[in-house]
């Protein structure tokens, strides 16, 4: 379990002051539910906005993770109204897969695949004691489970950690273009990924049941924009997997006709082909993870060069004992008359780094240089020695580069102590003059940094954003005879998350510019039952809400708002919880030298209608492009 405001892990109060003053046979802790076994004491201003998570990771990156709360204290009062008393306390309970739990109806959880995380947020006015509980399988076995619980006192009294500031920024004034392309009322929708091939802008999304929005089933939706028209078609497929929402593990990648999906799942990687810009699929690989008896893939990653040649990356961990990035290789082996691919070869999957032990991967950016040289920017979470109360929460980055026909290379670029989400890369040059701009998360915002020559230019470093920013996309491109570099990521903000960005003109010789491309926002509404009072709407970006991609110069981002009342999550959630639910031998020689592919005769696309899009439904996808 743990417990972190932002990015930063809140240690435990050393005295508990908590368990005496509350009821835990109501919300049957003690049996074989323990007792908690360490309390929180955070502190927020009366009427200000806090927010804060917490997580659980099971070993191995899979299998049962659930974290449920329970309200114990309003004020002073012991709450009599379940789970819609935290709504009306003004507390916000967010996550992916929300059920009440069926032993206890005082408790809300959400459950994740080997990952589960709860999000808090809100605004009070008195006093709030809160339950958490994590579930996870004890020592990989089947059938026996770790639980922990913990006790967090929200006392009114000075600004914490846990109050986001207002992240500044005006509106972005490089929009050219920004449409909402489709949208859905399901919990399970959200974690869109982009990108373009010739003039269509391509996405795909989770999604769930349109009839049903809490039901368990989850949808690999595909979506296709026409840049010129702006017509949207669509298509889509089972998801594989199990998770909820909380792991990103479907990937695109796109040129010209050619247009690769790739998800993950327990114990591999599902990789589709279509050579028809998404009309048909016509090829499907599947690596699958080697190792132990609970072998798990996690955070699927693809990038596509110029002449076709398609990496495809992912963490493997075998049974929480061996922790190791993947990556596949895959080239073209047949065209059709217009020099368009229509099937690819693939090289068995290696390991690029390895780590001996259990770690929690995160996304990570892999770019490919216009000479051929590919880079990945990868990072890991892990526990040091203390034990599960007690250790420090530690992510490490670092860069691997492989020169075009050359070997990996990996590089540290910087550790800190916390619990981190999404680094990022972009490249500038190739060969010898190749330099890379790595994109991290820091305790105070994010972290900029140039690699040349391998190493790390320590006169390059830039911090950007505040507390709790995360998820950064970095873009640099020549523009005026200078090098101009963007960084988008999420902003932690008062309100909730937001979509930011910061540029440099002329990096090195121009001041950092701030802006914005969404706005979050928390309103009061009327609970149902007057007696409850009210409870607060929120509109904010989503989970891992966004992903970027660079077309010519022009960055094109797909961005998933959600929109939901805190008292409507509470009644609408489920009463029970459950999870969502071969490689060509031998590849051809690489050519002696990297080619750029020639744009061939566009093939029509993805063909299906997509519904209209309902401005009161819970998720609203926007498509934005910034010249």
């Amino acid at each position: 379990m743990v417990l972190a405001a932002g990015l930063e892990t809140m240690a435990p109060a050393a005295t508990d002051t908590v368990s005496a003053r509350v009821d835990l046979q109501r919300v049957e802790l003690g049996g074989l539910h323990p007792l908690p076994a360490r309390t929180y004491q955070l502190t927020t201003p009366a009427g200000v906005p806090f927010t804060f998570d917490v997580l659980t990771v099971a070993s191995g990156n899979a299998g049962w993770a659930k974290v449920s709360v329970a309200h114990l204290l309003d004020g002073t009062a012991t709450p009599i109204a379940g789970v819609t008393s935290l709504a009306a306390a003004g507390v916000i309970v967010n996550g992916p897969g929300l059920f009440i739990d069926g032993r206890n109806t005082n408790w809300m959880g959400v459950e994740g695949n080997g990952f589960s995380r709860l999000s808090i947020r809100g605004k009070i006015d008195r006093p709030q004691v809160l339950a958490f509980e994590t579930e996870t399988p004890a020592n990989g076995t089947t059938g026996e489970v770790l639980l922990q619980t913990a006790l967090v006192e929200l006392a009114i009294g000075p600004v914490s950690a846990i109050n986001a500031a207002a992240a500044p920024g005006s509106n972005h004034p490089d929009v050219v273009a920004d449409a909402t392309v489709y949208s859905s009322d399901s919990w399970r929708f959200g974690m869109p990924a982009i990108a373009v091939s010739g003039d269509r802008a391509s996405v795909v999304v989770y999604e769930g049941d349109r009839a049903n929005a809490t039901a368990r089933e989850r949808y690999e939706m595909r979506l296709q924009q026409d840049a010129v028209t702006g017509v949207v078609t669509g298509g889509g497929a089972r998801a594989a997997g199990y998770d909820s929402g909380n792991w990103r593990d479907h990937e695109i990648a796109a040129l010209f006709n050619v247009l690769a999906v790739a998800q993950g799942r327990d114990d591999a990687v599902e990789l589709r082909l279509s050579f028809d810009r998404g009309a048909t699929f016509a090829q499907d690989e599947t690596f699958v993870a080697v190792g132990g008896t609970v072998a798990s893939t996690r955070l699927v990653q693809m990038a596509m060069a110029a002449d076709y040649s398609l990496a495809l990356a992912y963490w493997q961990t075998d049974g929480g004992q061996r922790s190791e990035l993947m990556l596949v290789d895959g080239w073209p082996s047949a065209f059709d008359g217009g020099g368009s691919p229509t099937a690819y070869t693939f090289a068995a999957p290696v390991a690029i780094h390895t780590v001996n032990d259990h770690v929690v991967p995160l996304p990570m950016g892999m770019q490919w240089s216009d000479g051929g040289d590919l880079v990945v920017g990868h990072a890991y979470t892990y526990t040091t020695a203390g034990g599960i109360w007690t250790g420090e929460v530690v992510t490490e980055f670092h860069c691997a580069t492989r020169p075009w026909q050359g070997q990996f290379a990996d590089v540290v670029v910087d550790a800190e102590i916390m619990f981190a989400r999404d680094p990022s890369v972009a490249l500038m040059g190739s060969g010898a003059s190749l330099q890379v701009f790595y994109a991290y998360e820091s305790l105070n915002g994010i972290s900029l940094a140039r690699l040349v020559n391998g190493q790390v230019d320590s006169q390059s470093y830039r911090r950007l954003g505040l507390a709790g920013a995360h998820a950064p996309s970095v873009f640099a491109r020549e523009r005026n005879g200078a090098v101009r570099v963007d960084v988008l990521y999420i902003a932690d903000a008062a309100f909730g998350l937001e979509l930011h960005a910061s540029r440099w003109l002329a990096f090195g010789g121009s001041p950092e510019e701030t802006f914005r491309l969404s706005t979050a926002e928390m309103t009061p509404t009327a609970m149902s039952n007057p007696q409850l009072g009210y409870g607060y709407r929120i509109r904010q970006l989503g989970w891992f809400g966004y992903d970027a991609v660079l077309d010519a110069g022009t960055i094109v981002v797909a961005m998933d708002e959600e929109q939901f009342d805190a008292a409507a999550v509470c009644l609408g959630a489920p009463l029970v919880g459950t999870l969502a639910g071969t490689s060509a031998a031998g590849f051809p020689i690489l050519p002696p030298t990297f080619s750029t592919a020639a744009p061939p005769p566009l093939a029509p696309g993805m063909t299906l209608p997509v519904p209209a899009v309902n401005p009161s439904h819970r998720h609203q996808l926007r498509i934005v492009r910034l010249q």
